[in-house]
């Protein structure tokens, strides 16, 4: 079973954190925001999912899914 989350492809940054905390995700990793981007790396430890949150200016820009190999290339925090 997987959680859904394409619903929050066009909110606010901090909803979309919001929204991903309260349906189980933990953020893993980021990136110190930088010139108003930052970008974040989520985790379900329950359902085993990972997903990349892109934002720029308070808004998301990207929110893909991810792979447990993808995060041992992704250099941050």
């Amino acid at each position: 079973m997987s959680v859904e989350v394409s619903d929050l492809n066009s909110s606010t940054a901090s909803y979309a954190e919001q929204q991903l905390q309260a349906r189980g995700f933990t953020q893993i990793r980021s990136i110190p925001p930088s010139n108003g981007f930052s970008n974040s790396w989520w985790l379900n430890s329950r359902t085993n999912q990972y997903f990349q949150l892109e934002t720029a200016n308070g808004k998301v820009m990207t929110l893909n899914p991810r792979t447990s190999q993808d995060l041992l290339r992704f250099r941050c925090n």
